[in-house]
């Protein structure tokens, strides 16, 4: 290989570093100005009594009134519970005949919730978040195909999270973009 066919060589590996460089700022520059207009809102803070073993889902999902526009957020959370099912033939063991219990998973709603939030009104066919710096788009209100009930389809700027911590403390938040 000749030195000018080396020198060309090299200078397409640089040239595709200074790319790889580019796209990376420009990535890193997206990320922090998508961060910057973030905001999280806490909806529902509150402490679970009855909790059991150590495996809670916490679901949550917008809900509007459709008669003042209110805007709520209802929060389920729903614990694994285990109980002896029935009892199916096997070796031996434990118990009499060769036949033993077999624990089964029952879903069991612990805490439920539907809290109204302020700022979130439905305006025509959109949800709107009214917050502190803009007003955000959450969704449209619109009909679902097969059973025709009224259903709220989100546009993605609008994120709720829900969370239950070791003390069992429930933390519920809205994230807007």
């Amino acid at each position: 290989m000749t030195w000018k066919k080396l020198r060309d060589k090299k200078s397409g590996n640089d040239q595709l570093r200074r790319y790889d460089m580019k796209f990376m700022i420009l990535l890193s520059f997206f990320s922090l100005t998508s961060l910057l207009h973030a905001s999280e809102i806490t909806i529902l803070e509150s402490r679970l009594t009855r909790i059991e073993n150590s495996y809670q889902s916490v679901n949550t999902r917008f809900q509007v009134n459709q008669t003042t526009g209110q805007g709520f957020v209802e929060v389920t959370v729903v614990e694994e519970r285990y109980t002896w099912g029935h009892h199916y033939p096997g070796p031996g063991y434990p118990g009499p005949g060769g036949r033993h219990p077999i624990p089964q998973s029952v879903p069991t709603v612990i805490y439920q919730q539907k809290v109204a939030v302020e700022g979130l009104m439905l305006m025509g066919d959109k949800l709107i978040y009214h917050g502190t710096s803009e007003d955000v788009d959450c969704g449209t209100l619109g009909v679902s195909r097969i059973f025709k009930r009224p259903t709220i389809y989100l546009t993605g700027n609008c994120k709720l999270t829900g969370r239950v911590d070791r003390r069992n403390n429930l933390s519920v938040t809205l994230i807007t973009k």
